[in-house]
């Protein structure tokens, strides 16, 4: 969620700053949008996370989810990527510069996505938890 944070302000720091055809990036249609875009996926992923947290943690009136926590997390990451995508798209060619963050940011959210097996044993444990909480035999995934 971090990641994706600060990939989001520095797009919007970018937008106000940077002008194009007259007018501030911000203030064009399609960058606004893209920033739209961005802010829904990073405030999605916090509340899915925080949700994920109750869950676990039992306190709240949120049911115990073991699946929760993994699924959280998968979307988490992957709404890093997308953010961190959208970030490189408003910074259009500077976005690859190593002097910018925003390189850094899109590589070091892509690597998350391979941390703990990779998306596909992300998205298997899962599964996993879903068949065991439907009754279903445990499904190995060695």
């Amino acid at each position: 969620i971090g990641l994706a944070r600060a990939a989001y302000e520095a797009a919007v720091e970018y937008a106000q700053e940077r002008k194009q055809s007259g007018k501030l990036l911000i203030n064009h249609q399609a960058i606004g949008l893209k920033l739209v875009e961005m802010y829904t996926q990073l405030n999605a992923a916090r509340a899915y996370v925080w949700q994920a947290a109750r869950a676990v943690d039992g306190r709240e009136t949120i049911p115990h989810d073991l699946k929760m926590p993994g699924s959280a997390s998968l979307f988490a990451h992957e709404a890093a990527c997308d953010v961190t995508r959208g970030a490189m798209e408003v910074y259009g060619g500077s976005g690859v510069m190593r002097e910018l963050p925003i390189e850094m940011y899109l590589r070091n959210a892509y690597n998350m996505l391979h941390s703990d097996g990779g998306i596909i044993m992300k998205k298997l444990k899962v599964m996993r938890q879903l068949n065991v909480d439907a009754g279903f035999v445990d499904i190995n995934l060695d």
